[in-house]
């Protein structure tokens, strides 16, 4: 395969230039943004685009058998490698239209597999922030320190620039406010009141690694005026080892009914038994999500439960590259929204806009703290502000 770069100010025009030299036949390989030098300006942005295009088939020189001096008669020779070559090119190029371009379909998917790939790959690179001057420059290195990815930090800034006018005597409050705008947008919140396609019951499950606080979410969920706390509610506990001493002891402070179920058919009894409560949430044994047949195991409990919902719960005590694995896994469960939990046990709560890049989902609640009935917040913006700009 020949592989070769063209440069472009937006990524038609580097392909167009691609496509001119070298055909309409193109594999994208990378695509990457770069700076170059304008004479006016001094700096611009292009588009890098790595292309590949395969090489002319070489002409196959035809094979006959070879003759014998004496009678012309064939002789029998053993089948070679440049045989077996010759009968596979002939193969190939005897497949139908139709299978040639499945196999142009699968390239292109590998090509925008590995654009993604870079694109991912992207966010461990740190942007071009000299142009940033001050405020905006101090706004963006502290976005940074506290867990803000920095591409996602450079466009929270750089938005914020471009919605200023005049960005002399911009102050450091006035760029909080502007970059406030941006992160309310990332954070969309999860509705506690909306419709759960015409039944009556709503079945929640709550799916996360060890450790991740899902009895604790449960009962900030159960109890919280702001979420179901006002409504007629029930907790199926599936731990192997039965409910914990903090769940049975809220369930004797609140009068909320906590039911055990180890197994699917103690599962699917405690549901009969609690078919006329209007929200059950069912607390999912902790286990890691890299383990053998974890996800099998949860997608046995979605076929026996058919929740409403699925609420994948974080611990923003993991580092970055954890909470992506963990939300790649539990994605093939098509989940309906996230609990961040354990915002106490960390330093760098803009991680929450990672993940929310990653996968847009609705945010259920922030969490924080042992304390069932305060350390707990609906999913704004507000909190999150207050974590990383260090509100009171």
């Amino acid at each position: 395969m020949k592989v070769k770069t063209f440069f472009g100010e937006s990524l038609q025009l580097a392909l167009k230039s691609a496509k001119e030299e070298l055909g309409n036949d193109l594999v994208l390989l990378e695509t990457q943004d770069v700076q170059a030098r304008d004479m006016k300006s001094g700096q611009r942005k292009m588009v890098k685009v790595t292309v590949g295009v395969n090489d002319p088939a070489p002409a196959v020189k035809s094979w006959s058998p070879a003759q014998t001096a004496d009678t012309g008669a064939a002789v029998s020779t053993p089948r070679s490698n440049q045989n077996n070559f010759n009968e596979l090119l002939a193969e190939t190029r005897g497949k139908s239209v139709e299978k040639k371009q499945d196999d142009k379909e699968i390239l292109n998917e590998l090509a925008m597999l590995r654009k993604e790939i870079n694109q991912l790959a992207r966010f461990s690179r740190t942007p071009q922030v000299n142009d940033f001057p001050p405020p905006f420059s101090n706004v963006y290195s502290e976005l940074e320190e506290r867990g803000v990815g920095a591409e996602i930090a450079y466009r929270f800034v750089r938005r914020a620039m471009l919605k200023t006018d005049e960005n002399d005597g911009i102050g450091y409050e006035q760029v909080i406010d502007e970059v406030k705008l941006q992160m309310a947008r990332k954070i969309r919140q999860y509705d506690f009141n909306g419709n759960i396609g015409g039944r009556r019951q709503k079945v929640i499950l709550l799916i996360g690694a060890t450790g991740v606080g899902k009895t604790t979410a449960a009962m900030k969920l159960a109890s919280h005026q702001e979420m179901f706390g006002q409504r007629d509610i029930a907790i199926i506990s599936s731990d192997p080892y039965g409910p914990s001493e903090s769940l049975k002891a809220y369930s004797k402070i609140t009068g909320t009914k906590v039911v055990e179920a180890k197994n699917f058919e103690e599962i699917r009894s405690a549901m009969h038994s609690l078919r006329r409560k209007e929200i059950v949430l069912v607390d999912t044994p902790g286990r890691s999500p890299f383990s053998p047949n974890h996800l099998e195991k949860l997608e046995q409990y979605v076929e026996v439960l058919k929740p409403t919902d699925i609420f994948v719960v974080l611990s923003m005590s993991a580092d970055t590259r954890d909470l992506f694995l963990s939300c790649g896994l539990y994605s093939m469960l098509n989940p309906t929204g996230f609990i961040f939990n354990k915002f106490d046990e960390t330093s760098q709560p803009g991680k929450v806009f990672s993940v929310l890049e990653e996968m847009d989902l609705p945010v259920v609640c922030f969490c924080e703290g042992k304390r069932i009935f305060i350390d707990v917040s609906r999913g704004t913006p507000e909190f999150v502000y207050r974590k990383i700009f260090d509100i009171l």
